[in-house]
């Protein structure tokens, strides 16, 4: 099981003693829940870049099968201190993403470029909610706009 996954650990508390307690008893339940998930069926939240590879390609041969254009997405720039190990997976992924883009004549937005540059010069609050993981209003915005604009230009 890989433990360097998305939701756990919880990636911040509240300095509230009565929302951290039950913030830590919520992520000991998420944590027993997810083990017993684990030991039924054998799900992890990372898929390895293999399986993610041939089944990314078979989507994207189904879009193009049915005469549809697909638009391929980086992942976002996360904050590396609460999620460690996360943005050298995403890079890995993310390469792969942008190269078989290329090697196929698909369009790709690098989210992830685009929101690390962003989080450097503005900060995270501008781009993203406090857990430095999910895009805020403003965040989203950045990205439809990009992708308007790709398949504006490109479409």
């Amino acid at each position: 099981m890989n433990d360097g996954s998305m939701i756990l650990p919880r990636p911040f508390y509240s300095h509230v003693w009565y929302k951290n307690l039950g913030q830590h008893i919520e992520n000991g339940l998420r944590t027993g829940l997810r083990k017993f998930v684990f030991a039924v069926d054998g799900t992890e939240q990372w898929v390895p870049l293999d399986l993610y590879k041939r089944h990314y390609e078979e989507v994207c041969a189904g879009i193009r099968a049915i005469g549809t254009h697909p638009v391929i997405c980086s992942t976002v720039y996360i904050d590396e201190r609460l999620f460690p190990g996360s943005n050298a997976e995403y890079i890995r992924y993310n390469t792969w993403m942008e190269n078989y883009a290329n090697e196929n004549q698909i369009r790709y937005i690098d989210f992830y470029g685009i929101f690390k540059g962003l989080v450097e010069k503005d900060g995270w609050s501008r781009y993203y909610n406090c857990d430095h993981f999910h895009p805020n209003d403003e965040g989203y915005l950045v990205m439809a706009k990009n992708i308007a604009e790709t398949i504006r230009i490109k479409g």
